[in-house]
Order: structure tokens, then C-alpha cells, then sequence
């Protein structure tokens, strides 16, 4: 067992739930505190990546996320040895205030560098022994699967004594060995590689790498070139699956397939070249992520030799210290690129043109103003990447137009354009590229319908568009009988005219489908029943996230209804815009359900107890959005199960949206959550039905309303709340007088709140406040004298406000103000915010 294996088990353990929240953070050879600050902050928010730029902010924003709670934090892999460095990071995660608790549990290889930082005694890994590494190498070789089990397991023992006691080396060897002969194991013991390395190198974990280096030797050489490959990302990056496998496919090293893409990673999970992220998951929990073993990560840099230089962009803008990529095959430029000062995209791409054996250029998702994209759109001189294969320009809602000369790209198999939501055309000159896979998803349909009657429909998968020109007697459907990708979009399922369509192309069948979207568009005329289309469209039981929008039938077909029979696998569901259903399927057994989005739904009026289907119900869902649901009127937020015992609906919630739900309340209590966002939904806010309050652990709320300061019975309903964001809330006079209940409360943020005219003389009652911010809140001229009270009060924050930034700044107030550690202001437009 190794040392980042352990954290995980102490990480994942049981025991760990006594924790607020977990955090881990791989920290490596590149020691950043700034790096490792924002990494916490952001595993913390869990409301996107944070990138704040000076160590002073980032002290405090982990002073107030600290306070007051229990914290387990793993930092993975550090090599600093400097003392004062690692002072720093001791007292970076010290700052917490009275009430905290955190735990940090730290990995190193070198025993020094725990001796300097640890407050408790290090304590050190031994080596496995050597019958531990031969069970691994027994386990993983499928040992007892082979006759002659005792002429193996003599090799086997000498083999295991050369595994240095490491398990990712026993590993890596028995999936080496499970498919070998007895010759093959011996010719495997005797190999020279054993010596080679220990003449070099005296790094006690030299052991390791020779065991690496003769597995990957027995890879097929196509599964070697995407193992070498992999050492383009630096060391502990997260590295995006379906992202990996598009990089393989552009530079066929595979063939344009992503079930042999997947079948090739899954090799690498089982030699454990690779494994499943550690990280906390994103917003976008459906994206898959790799890492790779440090000593893994050495194998891969050492097998590419000259083949790869790193091309660090963090040091474009300083034309002394760049470095050209010669032989660099792939480039991947960073969000952040479009905040540099000193660099226009002319200036990028004018540098990227000398790297002339690119074959892997992204430059998606850029934070880039309209005038750099019109500069990317017209430029003529494509000459230098005429070896490019994949260009990734995905997500720049910006970009309007491609450069003329794109047809220069002789070599490009793969353009990705998704969310481009501002493209309406390509040049004329793509028509002789020989594309494998243009990727269009998110584009408007002026360019999809454009693209679909120049090329091949296979070209733009996973998106689909069922067509009828009229021509025909029978759609488009029926092209995707003998197509089996793993992610399906398919749109304008009103132009299917026979059932029999649906039947040909056999969805249950595609047994790589993981990721199926269907739409129908709404006020438009049907050849066929919804309900009866949608029975014939049953997916393959792997399924695993699930999207259908714009289903107009009364009712909805029994494998949907009855979902954990057909579809246990389903991760994620949602639905929108059904005008015409009255029922909810019977989701609540579905053992692997996390995500699930109720959207527009009209004729729902009501969440109950029929939607769990009996107890143990949405023990996954961590997500929950009620989204335009104008005809429902209530949601049980408990249910009685076959046991008569009461329990939450959505036990395991931490995220709760209810938007634009006017006439919803709930009872008999509000439900669990850590963050919920109501917004249009005055009803949930006035909490008429709500009998009970809720001890569960309500952290954040956020609200947008129109209600009058006289309701806003769920706050008092919410004990437990520590964080309250108040935004756009037009009929607000005052601040509610029941938050005097919220004692626990730490953060207060007003915004846009341009109808309260001053904050209560109470606001002393909300005696553990650490952050009042407020921002366009001009109506606030002053303080009231009770603000002196709030003796906890570090932050103050006024946004947008000169009046009460004045107020604040006289000689008579700032003895007021003199409690609180830290006073900003700011002229920001609010519209920013």
C-alpha cells in the first residue's frame, strides 16, 4: 500500500463523515501556495475554480471558510523542503478562528520534510513484504486460473522480492504476467531490465520503475504510442477522458472509434497506469478524469525521450523566457491566456505558426473580447499548421467566423465547435478537409442545418437531426441503425414517421451508449404519438445520464415510469418542457441516481411520497432543480416509508435549485441541502405550509424574490444557516425580522437590494456574523449604532455605494468601524457583479 493509497482510505473512511467538508489537494514537485490556497477554496465554494491572486486574500478567505468548522484536508505528494516555504503552508492552514477544527494529512517521500512540517510523529510506510507483493502479483495474474501452479510460484517469489516492496510494481507485473506462459514468466524474472536501472540511479524507489518499463514493453505498440502520449500533462493533472481519447483519434494513434478509445484506458486502469481522480468532482460530475502515479508519469516522460518539450504558457508575455516547441506535437493554452495584458491572439497564433509539426492545437472556452475573436476569424495565414489534426475551439460564445483559409489544413481530422453559439458559417474552403468528426453541439441550427446538407451525418455524432424533405416516405432515423458511440443526441424526433424506424436502428442494443439526449420540439405536428415513439426508443440498461425535452404525451411509456427495473445505471435524468404529462416516473430506487432536473413540467402538481416508491429512496442524489414548474403546487419534503418511519425525500442533498416556481410551497419542513438558490419562488420563501423546522445542515442560502419584508417564514425555519445572499429583492424594505433567529449565521451579503433603505438596530441579535457585504444597496447611507455589538464582524464590503463608503470613512464612524479587521469598497458596476 502506498502512500496516497492510505490518505484515500482515511479520506473515504467512514469516520470522516464527522468532518464539515473534505478537501485534497495534490500538491507535487511544484510547490505553489497560491496554487494550493485556491485549490481549497475552491473544493470549498464548490461553485466553480477560483484563481485569487495575492497569498493576504486567499489568508482570508480560508480565515472565514475555516471558521467554525471541521476540516479534513490531504495534501498529496509534497517535495518543498525549504522550512520557511513550508512555515507558510502551516500557517495558511492555521488561520481558522475559535470553533474550527482542522486535520491535515500530508504524504511526502522524504522523511525530513515530515519531520519539519508534521505536528504529530511521521508516521513511515514500510515496504510490503515480499509474500504481500506475491499475493498482489497472484491476484492480478489470475494465478489460480493456470495448471502448474508451483513452477509459477517459485518465479512468482523471486519476482516479488523485486518489487521493492511497492504495490503499484507487484500490480503492474501481474497484469503483465495474467495472459503469459511459464516461459514467459521466466524470460520476464531474468530479464536485464532489473539491473539496468539500479547502475544509474540510487532513488530508493528506483525499484519501481523496472517493473513500469517492462509492462509497458508488453503493450501492443498502438497501446504504448497512447501511453507515451499521456506524458504531454504535467505531473498530478486531471486528465479528461472523452478529451484523451478525441487527442488519440486526431493523431491516429486509434481509430476514429471512442469504444476502442475507452477499451484502450481501461487497459491502462487494469495495469494501473492510470487511475480514476481523486479530486473532489465538479460541477460537471458526468465528465470522467484520469491521473497518473508520479512514478508512472516518469515512465511515460522517459519513453517520449526527445520526442516531447514542454511549452509553458504561464511565460508568453515574456519573450526572453519562452520556450518553441520543435517537435511538439500538442498545445493546450489556458483559460487564463485571455487575461494577458501584453498578447493579442494575433500575437499567439502568430507564435504558434512556427510550431510547424503541431498536430493538437486547443484554444477553447477563452475569456476573450469580441475584437481578439475578429482578429482569430480573419486571419489569412494558416501556412505553419499545415500538420495540424485536432483543433479545439469549443466554447468561445464570442467567436463569429472561422479563418477563409481553413481548407490549408490538409491534415485536420477533428474541429471541434461546440457552444460556439455565435457561428453561423463556415468558410467555403472546408469542404477539402477530409474531416473524421466536426463537433457542433450547442451551435445555433442555422450552422448544424448548413453543415448537415454538405457533409456526412456520421461527421457530426454525437449530435443528430431527424430530417423529412419530403421526398421519402420515411425520415433520416434509420442511418443510425449500425452506429454504436457511447453519447447520442437525438433532435426533431417529430419528423420520425414510422414506428418501425425507431425499431431499426435497435437503441437497446448500443451497448456503448452511456449519455442519450431526445428531443422533440414543441407546437410542432407529429406523425406519431410521443408516448408510442419514446416506447420504441428504449435505451440499452448501461445507460448512464439521460436527457428528454419537449415529450408532449399524457402519460410516459413503462420502462420510463418503472426506471430502476430498465435503467439502474441512470446517474442523471432530466426533464423539460412536458406540456401535457400529469406524472412523475418512480425514480426514487434508482441506486446511482445523483443529478436529476424537473424543467418546465406544467401539469405537475405535486412531489410526494410516490415519487420514492418505498424507503431507502434517493440515497445518491446530491442535486436537485425545480425549474419553471408553474403548476406545482406542493412538495412533501418527507415521506412515510412501507415501515411507517419518516424521512427525507433527498437525504443526501447538498445542491437545491427551485427556480421559477411561483405557486409552490412546501411542508411539513424544509428539506436538506448545503446550498439552495431560490429565486421566483415567493411562495417556498413565505413557507405558509411549513409546520417544522429543520435541524438538518442547511449552510447557504441564496434568494431572489419579490416578497415583502413581512413574510420569510423559512428563515426562521433554518437555525442551522450560516451564509445568506440576498439578490434583487425589489419589495424588500427591510431586512426580515425573523433572521434574528439565524444565530449561527457568519455571512450576510445584500445585492441589488436598492429598496432597504438601513440595515435594523437588531443586527446585533446575529451575534456570529464574520462578513456583511453589500453591493448596490444605495438606499444604505449609514450604520446603525448596534453594528459596534457584532464583535466578530472581520469583513465589511461595500460595492457600488460612495455615500456609505463616506459615512464610513469620517474620524467619529471609523471609531465605530475600529472592531473590524477589514473595510473594502468599491465603484464596481453592479451590472458585474
Amino acid at each position: 500500500m502506498g502512500k496516497t493509497t492510505l490518505a484515500g482510505l482515511v479520506y473515504n473512511d467512514s469516520q470522516s463523515n464527522k468532518y464539515d467538508h473534505r478537501v485534497w489537494v495534490y500538491v507535487s514537485q511544484e510547490f505553489d501556495l497560491k496554487k494550493i490556497g485556491n485549490s481549497i477554496i475552491s473544493q470549498l465554494q464548490r461553485e466553480g475554480q477560483y484563481n485569487i491572486g495575492t497569498l493576504q486574500l486567499i489568508n482570508q478567505w480560508l480565515d472565514d471558510l475555516f471558521a467554525g468548522n471541521k476540516i479534513l484536508i490531504v495534501l498529496d505528494d509534497l517535495w518543498e523542503e525549504k522550512e520557511a516555504e513550508l512555515g507558510k503552508l502551516q500557517r495558511m492552514l492555521h488561520v481558522g478562528k475559535k470553533g474550527s477544527l482542522i486535520h491535515v494529512v500530508v504524504t511526502t517521500r522524504n522523511e525530513g520534510i515530515a519531520k519539519k512540517i508534521c505536528t504529530n510523529e511521521p508516521y513511515m510506510l514500510q515496504p510490503l513484504k515480499d509474500d504481500m507483493c506475491w499475493n498482489i502479483i497472484k491476484k492480478f495474474s489470475q494465478l489460480e486460473q493456470k495448471a502448474s501452479k508451483a513452477q509459477f510460484e517459485q518465479i512468482g517469489m523471486d519476482l516479488a522480492n523485486k518489487c521493492g516492496g511497492v504495490a503499484l510494481a507487484a500490480q503492474a507485473l501481474g497484469c503483465m504476467l495474467k495472459s503469459c506462459d511459464l516461459h514467459r514468466w521466466s524470460e520476464v524474472n531474468n530479464s536485464d531490465m532489473w539491473t539496468e536501472f539500479s547502475k544509474h540511479e540510487t532513488s530508493p524507489h528506483n525499484t519501481v520503475l523496472p517493473s513500469l518499463k517492462l509492462s509497458y514493453e508488453s503493450m501492443p505498440p498502438n497501446l504504448r504510442l497512447c501511453f507515451a502520449y499521456c506524458a504531454i500533462f504535467t505531473k498530478g493533472r486531471d486528465i479528461v477522458k472523452y478529451d484523451l481519447i478525441h487527442q488519440w483519434i486526431a493523431l491516429d494513434f486509434i481509430e476514429p472509434s471512442m469504444r476502442l478509445g475507452e477499451q484502450y484506458l481501461n487497459q491502462l486502469l487494469g495495469m494501473s497506469f492510470l487511475h480514476h481522480s481523486k479530486l473532489p468532482p465538479t460541477s460537471q460530475k458526468e465528465v470522467v478524469r484520469y491521473t497518473m502515479h508520479d512514478l508512472v508519469h516518469d515512465l511515460a516522460r522517459s519513453v517520449m525521450g526527445d520526442e516531447l518539450t514542454v511549452y509553458d504558457t504561464r511565460l508568453m508575455n515574456h519573450t526572453s523566457q519562452q520556450k518553441y516547441c520543435r517537435g511538439c506535437s500538442s498545445l493546450v493554452f489556458p483559460p487564463s491566456i485571455g487575461h494577458m495584458k501584453q498578447l493579442s491572439v494575433e500575437g499567439v497564433l502568430s507564435a504558434v505558426r512556427s510550431l510547424t509539426a503541431l498536430q493538437h492545437l486547443n484554444v477553447s472556452n477563452l475569456t476573450l473580447p469580441l475584437e481578439e475573436f475578429y482578429v482569430l476569424g480573419n486571419l489569412t495565414d494558416l501556412s505553419g499548421l499545415t500538420n495540424l489534426e485536432h483543433l479545439d475551439l469549443s466554447m468561445n460564445g464570442n467567436l463569429g467566423c472561422l479563418p477563409g483559409d481553413l481548407g490549408i489544413l490538409k491534415n485536420l481530422h477533428t474541429l471541434n465547435l461546440r457552444g460556439c453559439k455565435n457561428l453561423v458559417s463556415l468558410p467555403e474552403s472546408i469542404d477539402a478537409l477530409r474531416l473524421k468528426s466536426l463537433l457542433v453541439d450547442g451551435c445555433p441550427d442555422e450552422l448544424t442545418d448548413h453543415i448537415n446538407s454538405r457533409f456526412n451525418y456520421l461527421l457530426t455524432l454525437p449530435l443528430f437531426k431527424v430530417r423529412f424533405d419530403g421526398s421519402d416516405a420515411h425520415s433520416n432515423l434509420h442511418q443510425l441503425e449500425h452506429v454504436n458511440p457511447d453519447h447520442l443526441k437525438i433532435r426533431f424526433l417529430e419528423n420520425v414517421r414510422f414506428l418501425e424506424e425507431a425499431n431499426t436502428i435497435k437503441l437497446s442494443e448500443k451497448n456503448n451508449l452511456m449519455r442519450l439526449a431526445l428531443s422533440w420540439n414543441l407546437d410542432t405536428d407529429r406523425f406519431l404519438e410521443d408516448k408510442n415513439l419514446l416506447e420504441a426508443l428504449l435505451p440499452p440498461r448501461g445507460l448512464k445520464h439521460f436527457w428528454l425535452d419537449g415529450y408532449s404525451s399524457l402519460s410516459l411509456p413503462t420502462w420510463l415510469m418503472c426506471a430502476p427495473n430498465h435503467l439502474s445505471n441512470l446517474v442523471s435524468i432530466t426533464l423539460v418542457d412536458f406540456p401535457m404529462c400529469f406524472y412523475l416516473p418512480t425514480l426514487g430506487q434508482l441506486p446511482n441516481l445523483e443529478y436529476l432536473r424537473l424543467d418546465n413540467l406544467c401539469r405537475i402538481k405535486s412531489v410526494d411520497g410516490d415519487f420514492c416508491a418505498g424507503k431507502g429512496a434517493f440515497r445518491r442524489l446530491s442535486r436537485f432543480d425545480l425549474t419553471r414548474m408553474e403548476g406545482l403546487e406542493y412538495w412533501e419534503t418527507t415521506y412515510h416509508d412501507e415501515d411507517g418511519v419518516d424521512d427525507f425525500m433527498f437525504p443526501m442533498l447538498d445542491e437545491l435549485n427551485t427556480m421559477s416556481c411561483p405557486i409552490l410551497s412546501l411542508k411539513p419542513c424544509p428539506p436538506t441541502f448545503r446550498v439552495w438558490r431560490i429565486a421566483n419562488s415567493d411562495e417556498v420563501i413565505e413557507g405558509h405550509n411549513i409546520s417544522q423546522p429543520s435541524f438538518t445542515r442547511c449552510t447557504r442560502l441564496h434568494i431572489s424574490s419579490n416578497c415583502k419584508s413581512g413574510g420569510w417564514k423559512l428563515l426562521r425555519l433554518l437555525p442551522a444557516l450560516q451564509e445568506l445572499t440576498l439578490i434583487d429583492c425589489p419589495n424588500l424594505m427591510a431586512l426580515p425580522e425573523c433572521m434574528q433567529h439565524l444565530s449561527l449565521l457568519r455571512s450576510l451579503e445584500l445585492i441589488g437590494c436598492q429598496s432597504i433603505s438601513a440595515l435594523p438596530e437588531w443586527i446585533d441579535t446575529l451575534e456570529s456574523l464574520e462578513i456583511l457585504s453589500m453591493a448596490g444597496c444605495k438606499m444604505i447611507k449609514s450604520l446603525p449604532p448596534s453594528i459596534q455589538q457584532l464583535t466578530r464582524l472581520q469583513t465589511l464590503c461595500i460595492t457600488c455605494n460612495p455615500e456609505l463608503e463616506q459615512w464610513c470613512e469620517s474620524e467619529e464612524n471609523k471609531t465605530k468601524l475600529a472592531h473590524i479587521k477589514d473595510i473594502v469598497s468599491a465603484l464596481t458596476d453592479i451590472n458585474n457583479l
